[in-house]
Formats: C-alpha cells, structure tokens, sequence
C-alpha cells in the first residue's frame, strides 16, 4: 500500500511517514526555537524555499554536489514558498559546515569540531555523508577514528548527532576494526558507541522494508525514507531554484534530523527544557512510539518515529 498524495507523503500520519503535519500543529513541533547544522559538501543557501532562515556557513567551503546539501536543508527546514515544506520549519537557526577546509584539505573530524563549538545543549547536528572502511565502500562515518572521537565530544557537550548509515549495504553487526573487534555490533564486547543517531533508508512504500542499499545493524537507531522524498534542489552551480526526489540514506537521515528538532520542540515548550542526546535517541527509536518495518528481525534498520505518538508522551510527561 502507498502513501496518499501530495507528494510530500513522508510527512503523512504513521505508518506511512513521521506524521509531521499534526506535529505542526503542537507548540514546539514544527521545531520553533531550535537550531540545526547541516554537515555536507555544499548548498544553494539562497534558495527561496530556505531564504527565511538566512542559513550561513560556519566554516569551511560551499564546494560542490551544491544538489545534495540543498535537498538536506529543504527535508529538514524548507519553507513553503515553493511546493514544498520541511518536516521542521519553524526552527530558529540554520547553518552549514563543510568538510572542505579553506586553504586546502578534507576533515570532516575537524568540521564536525567547529560546528560543536558554535552550537548548544539540544542542538542536533546532521552529518549526511559516507566513507570507506578496510575495503567496504559507503560506510557511517564514525568508522573512522577521528570522526568518532568528534562525534563522541560532540555527544558530550548535549548536541545530538543525526548521521547516514550509509550506502555501502553493509551488516554493520559484522564489521571490524583494524583489530578485529566488532565495533558496530551493540550485543558484542567491542562496541564503540558515539552517541549518534544512525539512520537507514528503507522503502515509501508501506509496510516499509530496507532498501538494498541501506547499511543495517543493530546499531541503527531509525529509518527514514529512501526513495520518494519530494524537496529543494538546485543546479550544477548551487544557483538555481529547484524542486525533485531525494533518496538513499541522505534522504532518510535529514527525514529523522527534522523529527528530533521537531520532539526537541515540543519538548521545550511542554517543559522548559530540552532533551539529552541520549534521551532524544531513547525517544526517536523507541518502538512505543515508531513505525516498525515490515519484518524487523530481518531488516534491522531500527524504528521511523510517530510525531503523533511522541507528542502524547510529551504531553503525559513534561518533565520527560
């Protein structure tokens, strides 16, 4: 079964999407004061979808894939000038940080680090990339160490990180470090745990099954989709204001990125205080109040949160 038009379906009641709509309509829920920073390679940061947020660079350089930020952005945060809306757009503050290092280089360690040091406790950060690991293509990033250890201060100092899964198809349970040990695996000895949110894509379609592509595991926290998500886009040049599809787990990370700042939201107002890191993650997998997908035990890509049932459990527990 499918989701009914338009074509923004993924913002749909549960179990088809997040139900972002009704969100919208909670105090907090279209994620009003909170601040999101979006990791990625570069953005249209004029699009008119994103023109009310005046998103700005923290560092780093607009350098290419100009399509793939903006659509990141427009998931999360687009306003609707355009045929579009995010799953969060009433948030206070967007801005951007590259990997891409002025003068030269590469260091997503280093862009996650300059990000944190602008941003609160509650704030969620969305690294929307991949990497390669010991021959395995398309991996999260926190395979490698100093992006872990970034993320992992980044947990420490209460910013919650929202990161792709990847691409790479990989059982995350069976993958090893250089010493062998299973650092992905949550029910093995090894695990290295960051305090990020992974995320996998899995189908549009419900019920929703992992998408091929997904890296999947247990430790992927939720899912979002990975196909079908209509946003902003832009030319070649990062210039011109466009509209199409998004997919894989860059559509599906930005989709959970808009859902925390959305239960942060409403958090807030309900309380007065935002959520933990480990309390945001605890809340967004917690399949109580999650889409599971069709046959969990296979799939293992975790739970895509009900902005509807969350908001109940706000409103039943304020203090959370």
């Amino acid at each position: 079964m499918s989701p009914t038009p338009p074509d923004q379906g993924h913002l749909d009641p549960a179990p088809f999407g997040l139900d972002a709509r009704f969100a919208h309509g909670v105090p907090g829920g279209d994620g009003a004061g909170q601040s999101l920073v979006c990791l990625d390679w570069g953005w249209n940061l004029q699009h008119e979808a994103l023109a009310a947020h005046a998103p700005r660079l923290i560092s780093g350089v607009n350098h290419s894939r100009f399509h793939h930020g903006t659509a990141s952005l427009g998931v999360i945060v687009a306003r609707a000038a355009g045929p579009c809306v995010g799953v969060a757009p009433g948030v206070a503050s967007v801005r951007c940080v590259s990997p891409w290092r002025e003068g030269g280089g590469y260091s997503t360690a280093r862009a996650i680090a300059d990000a944190v040091a602008a941003m609160a406790f509650g704030d969620v950060l969305l690294v929307n990339g991949q990497t390669h690991h010991l021959g395995r293509r398309n991996m999260p990033v926190e395979v490698l160490p100093p992006v872990f250890a970034a993320i992992a201060a980044a947990t420490a100092a209460g910013v919650l990180v929202v990161e792709a899964a990847g691409n790479g198809g990989a059982d995350l349970d069976a993958v090893t470090d250089e010493a062998g040990r299973r650092f992905l695996d949550r029910a093995g000895a090894g695990l290295r745990d960051s305090g990020a949110l992974l995320v996998a894509a899995a189908t549009a379609e419900h019920p929703h099954r992992r998408m091929g592509a997904t890296s999947y595991g247990s430790r992927v926290d939720c899912f979002g989709w990975g196909g079908r998500v209509f946003t902003l886009s832009t030319d070649v040049a990062g210039e011109a204001s466009g509209y199409g599809e998004f997919g894989g787990t860059s559509s599906a990370a930005p989709m959970i990125a808009g859902a925390a700042l959305a239960l942060q939201g409403m958090a807030q107002a309900a309380s007065g205080r935002r959520l933990s890191p480990a309390q945001l993650r605890a809340a967004l997998s917690d399949p109580a109040t999650g889409t599971a997908p069709a046959d969990p035990a296979r799939d293992r890509v975790g739970v895509m949160p009900d902005l509807r049932a969350l908001a109940r459990r706000v409103s039943g527990r304020a203090g959370w």
